[in-house]
C-alpha cells in the first residue's frame, strides 16, 4: 500500500522505532476520525440552532436529522 509505505518512510526519516509506529498510526487514525465526526455534528447543531443551555431546540432530537436523506 502506498500510504503505509510513505508513512513508514516518514517514520524512518524521523528515526521513530518500528515498535512505536503502530501506536502512532492508531493515534493519527483516531484524531482523523474524530475530526471527520466534528463536521456533521457542527452542521446539525448550526442547522437546528442551539439554546444557551446546550440543548437542541425542538420536541426531540429526531427533527435534527430531518432531510438528511437528501445527502445520499
Amino acid at each position: 500500500m502506498v500510504n503505509v509505505k510513505t508513512f513508514n518512510d516518514n517514520m524512518n526519516e524521523l528515526h521513530v522505532t518500528e515498535s512505536k509506529r503502530n501506536a502512532i498510526r492508531k493515534g493519527l487514525a483516531f484524531e482523523l476520525l474524530n475530526a471527520q465526526d466534528t463536521v456533521p455534528c457542527s452542521y446539525l447543531t448550526q442547522r437546528s440552532g442551539e439554546r444557551s443551555d446546550g440543548q437542541i431546540q425542538g420536541d426531540n432530537g429526531n427533527d435534527v436529522f430531518q432531510g438528511l436523506g437528501n445527502f445520499e
